[in-house]
């Protein structure tokens, strides 16, 4: 069986801006800088991602 690497990320305040309260619309959602690096260098490194 082969294994399958995978990562869970929380979403407000890991990789996206905490703004205090729920992000409900696209316009609340900003990524912390170099999120998106971050998760690109984790998917080339064969990791399937979660966000939660």
């Amino acid at each position: 069986m082969q294994s399958v690497k995978v990562l869970f990320l929380d979403r407000d305040g890991t990789i996206n801006r905490d703004i205090g309260s729920y992000v409900s619309n696209r316009e609340e959602f900003v990524l912390i800088d170099r999120a998106d690096e971050a998760i690109a260098l984790a998917r080339q490194a064969g990791f399937r991602i979660v966000i939660v």
